[in-house]
């Protein structure tokens, strides 16, 4: 994708804009609103056909979040690829125990640990 010449002037505008340095005024103005939804819908239209560059993803994301609390429960990284294969084995070998249980079984157990 090679943004056009366009697309740069509608972004630059738009950053005009919202600094409130622009002929608009204050951003939170009816006029410079207008002004605003138009250029966001000429970006909108731009990003479909590949001129325009994809809008920045917000930085309070949900997959940001997520990506954030991980890196702090598990500093070391992922755990399910940073896991010691002997231990990943281990925990493999006590749920393919568990999953062989008949359900009867299964149950107790559930509500054992859930009284614990």
């Amino acid at each position: 994708m090679q943004p056009s010449q366009y697309s740069d002037y509608l972004i630059g505008t738009r950053d005009i804009i919202l600094q409130g340095g622009s002929i608009w005024g204050d951003p939170d103005k009816p006029l410079a609103k207008n002004k605003l939804a138009e250029i966001e819908g000429h970006l909108a239209f731009m990003r479909t056909i590949g001129e325009a560059p994809p809008e920045p993803a917000p930085k309070w994301s949900h997959e940001n979040l997520a990506r954030e609390r991980l890196a702090i429960e598990f500093p070391g990284g992922d755990p399910s690829t940073t896991l010691d294969p002997a231990l990943a084995n281990y925990y493999g070998q006590q749920v393919d125990a568990l999953a062989k249980l008949d359900p009867e079984r299964q149950a107790d157990m559930a509500a054992k640990v859930a009284v614990e």
